[in-house]
């Protein structure tokens, strides 16, 4: 038998190079959606949130401090699509 044909340390070697280099690539680009700046929310677009919820309810005690938490909530929440919308978008645009 041919020694050649039964060494696969060669392709081994090759295949954990590319590895390595698919993770490096994989950290760059997530560092670099990671750390990119995302417009924050409009403020239009909290006030159409706002717009949908009862009268009644607004006029409940308490209700400012709930806004401000619901709304700091759906602010995070969308930063993280827009990240997530990114990342999505660069992993499109690489491959």
């Amino acid at each position: 038998m041919n020694d050649k044909c039964n060494d696969t340390s060669g392709f081994v070697q090759v295949v954990v190079q590319m590895s390595f280099v698919l993770q490096l690539n994989y950290l760059y680009l997530r560092k670099c959606v990671e750390s990119a700046p995302v417009t924050s929310m409009q403020q239009e677009w909290f006030d159409n949130i706002l717009s949908m919820i009862p009268a009644e309810l607004k006029k409940q005690k308490g209700f400012n401090a709930y806004k401000k938490a619901l709304f700091a909530e759906i602010e995070v929440n969308f930063v993280k699509s827009m990240k997530k919308s990114m990342g999505r978008q660069t992993e499109c645009h690489t491959g």
